[in-house]
């Protein structure tokens, strides 16, 4: 089955995976529904300007808007990529789904209050307005770090989650020796992610001295993804160079289609 990934695919954009998902499920709609509510909360969030100083004052939130946008694109691909992948369907999968979904809604508000609040603090208000109030007061810098951090946690953890029920389901998926590694590799990287957001709550609802190091650990996310992508990537090497000598024959015959999904 290996032989097959040294061929075009039937997605250019994930070719060493045979997508099951075939076409797109009331599961999935209601998730692309979902971020687009998602979206329209942070768009919303801006006022309507009526005059330029306004425009202008407006103009000075896109910078903590486009993190956040950032943020949920990355979370609507990996949602994407395992539906994708996977195609599943069963009770499991839609209870974490499900879950998954209310996480993504529920943190829209708290992550835009955070990247406003980050950019207002580090440029000095250069590029995120004031807010109408106090950002933070008294002790309420406190328990920024451990309310933003337990979301981290919850919403990678649901990813691990999904993606730890599909690698159960690998003998009934028929995952090949590659499929296995890529979802090894989506496991371990939704694992770091979690990890850091675990890391950074027990310090921050620990020990409130290390509340600002609580914050600090997130440099450290993209340092581990290139350690652990690179050492991934090597390994995904290894196993193409391995399948090479035995790929004879021609190309392998893809059902474009795609299987149907796994249901209960």
């Amino acid at each position: 089955m290996i032989r097959a990934h040294l061929f075009p695919c039937t997605a250019p954009t994930d070719p060493w995976f045979r997508w099951r998902g075939g076409s797109v499920s009331r599961v999935e709609a209601l998730a692309d529904g979902v971020f687009a509510l998602a979206l329209a909360f942070l768009i919303t969030s801006i006022p309507i300007p009526n005059t330029y100083p306004e425009l202008v004052q407006g103009l000075r939130h896109m910078p903590a808007l486009a993190v956040c946008f950032a943020m949920l694109m990355f979370l609507w691909y990996s949602h994407h990529i395992f539906f994708r992948r996977y195609g599943l369907e069963d009770k499991t999968t839609v209870v974490c789904n499900a879950v998954f979904l209310f996480l993504v809604l529920a943190y829209v508000h708290p992550l835009r209050f955070l990247a406003s609040f980050l950019f207002f603090a580090f440029s000095d208000g250069a590029l995120s307005p004031a807010s109408k109030g106090t950002y933070l007061d008294g002790d309420d810098g406190r328990w920024l770090m451990p309310f933003y951090s337990s979301g981290v946690v919850a919403v990678f953890g649901m990813l691990l989650l999904m993606h730890c029920h599909a690698w159960r389901r690998r003998r009934q998926l028929q995952l090949d020796e590659i499929e296995e590694h890529l979802t090894r590799e989506a496991m371990g990287s939704h694992a770091i992610s979690a990890g850091l957001g675990l890391t950074s709550l027990v310090l921050a609802a620990t020990t409130p001295s290390l509340t600002s190091l609580s914050g600090w650990i997130y440099c450290a996310m993209g340092p581990l993804h290139g350690w652990h992508g690179a050492r991934a990537g090597k390994r995904l090497a290894r196993l193409l160079a391995s399948a090479a000598p035995s790929s004879g024959g021609g190309p392998v015959a893809h059902d474009e289609s795609g299987p149907e999904s796994m249901g209960s």
